[in-house]
């Protein structure tokens, strides 16, 4: 089924809980007014495998959204393989709703071409003092957690248990610690 296409009964329940990555965009207000909390204008999706290894008929759809996206809206992207073979999609945009629904209607094109378990995150880097706090968006449990890298190797847990705990009720917040993976070194800065 394609971007455009018709949802079946069986996609339903997948692009239904897929709406929650939606939550981020409303409780950016309150990360600003609560933290001064601010989005970079950078957002990421990354997936199991590069796109060129995907069917050719989704990563030409996923393409064609990406372009559509820039010609409508200026959305910038950049498309890439990381040294471990995941596939990542980055997207720039000064409107951050905007970002939010071009990562959304990436996922879709998962969702809708029975690619969801290829899904891995979706990453939603804010500035917060002197850190950049990447709140992650996990596909397959379809809840948020912040990441907080200070270097290649370490993280600032205790800072993303604060934020973890004054967003609960806001964003819908991943309670399984375990699985709060570090995605270290993502290209976010390739834009």
């Amino acid at each position: 089924m394609g971007l455009f296409g018709k949802k079946t009964d069986r996609d339903r329940p997948q692009t239904e809980s897929l709406s929650t990555i939606f939550a981020i965009v409303n409780a950016t207000r309150d990360l600003f007014k609560r933290l001064q909390m601010q989005p970079t204008g950078v957002s990421a999706c990354c997936f199991r495998q590069p796109l060129a290894s995907l069917p050719s008929k989704v990563g030409a759809e996923l393409l064609s959204l990406l372009a559509v996206s820039q010609e409508s809206s200026g959305t910038k992207y950049h498309v890439l393989e990381d040294d471990f073979g995941f596939g990542w999609i980055i997207v720039q945009d000064s409107d951050f709703k905007t970002l939010v629904e071009v990562l959304y209607l990436t996922a879709l094109t998962f969702v809708e071409n029975n690619l969801s378990d290829r899904l891995l995150v979706a990453i939603f880097p804010f500035t917060y003092n002197d850190a950049e706090v990447q709140w992650i968006y996990s596909f397959t449990r379809n809840r948020f957690y912040p990441f907080i890298p200070v270097n290649d190797k370490d993280r600032d847990s205790i800072l993303e248990f604060e934020l973890s705990s004054t967003m609960e009720g806001l964003l819908p917040i991943e309670e399984e610690l375990e699985h709060w993976y570090g995605i270290w070194g993502a290209p976010l800065s390739v834009i």
